[in-house]
């Protein structure tokens, strides 16, 4: 991460995303959820060479090998500890690699799946991501209360890429925000809506009145109405010109793209 001198920041608050240092699971690529190893001998002394801007206040995943990489890159630092921030619960794949798993009938069916659906005997995705969103919004809180400016949180390559995919402005999926071992992503928060978990009511009736005296105008022909216009027009030209195959489909979606 790039550093960053905190007197100059002209930004409400920055965060961040740090992903614990080395395990002994991590080295034989296994998957390590629950599992509460702490930091291999190889990952305490790539954690001690490491120098990051000290923040205002750390927050910590409560399994051990979060914990000391905190206390390694910020010590003498109090760290908050958020329960919601801890690594996914891999079920039956905990503590295994993919070669232990590859010719199990479940482990198959979840690469089929692409991923998607739960560990078998663990957590889904779609649990992971609320409860990663709940952990994040007590950051937030915490930070708002004690008019923190910048803050580091060390947790889990899960928790991160989560964390990213969701409460970013990139698009960029799940698995695109991959991150190794004591690398990670700093979060700059321009401006928050909700503050304390209650909508900021006047920001949210400012708006509403600006769109109603400003917004799109009844009477001016949308954008948008003319981009759906234009696709209808087109597609039985498309469709009789094109092949009915998923090639076909493809080809006629790419030419309907660029001329638009």
């Amino acid at each position: 991460m790039k550093e960053r001198n905190l007197e100059q920041k002209k930004t409400p608050m920055w965060i961040d995303l740090v992903r614990h240092g080395m395990t002994r699971g991590n080295e034989e690529r296994r998957y390590i959820g629950i599992t509460d190893e702490p930091l291999s001998e190889r990952g305490r002394k790539l954690a001690e060479q490491c120098m990051y801007e000290m923040p205002e206040i750390v927050f910590s995943s409560p399994l051990k090998r979060c914990v000391e990489t905190a206390e390694i890159l910020y010590p003498d630092q109090d760290i908050y500890i958020i329960e919601e921030l801890r690594e996914c619960d891999f079920g039956i794949f905990e503590g295994k690699n993919a070669e232990e798993l590859s010719k199990t009938e479940a482990y198959q069916r979840w690469i089929d799946s692409n991923a998607t659906i739960p560990f078998p005997g663990g957590e889904s995705r779609e649990g992971f991501r609320s409860r990663c969103l709940l952990g994040w919004k007590k950051v937030i809180s915490v930070c708002q209360e004690q008019q923190k400016k910048s803050a580091a949180v060390v947790t889990h390559g899960g928790v991160i890429m989560n964390l990213m995919e969701t409460v970013t402005a990139f698009e960029k999926s799940f698995y695109e925000w991959h991150v190794k071992n004591l690398c990670g992503y700093s979060i700059y928060i321009e401006k928050e809506l909700e503050k304390n978990g209650k909508l900021d009511l006047p920001a949210v009736l400012t708006g509403f009145l600006m769109d109603l005296c400003i917004g799109d105008p009844r009477w001016m022909y949308h954008p948008v109405c003319m981009i759906g216009n234009a696709i209808t027009a087109c597609e039985k030209w498309l469709r009789a010109w094109f092949p009915k195959t998923k090639r076909g489909e493809q080809m006629a979606e790419e030419c309907l793209y660029f001329a638009l």
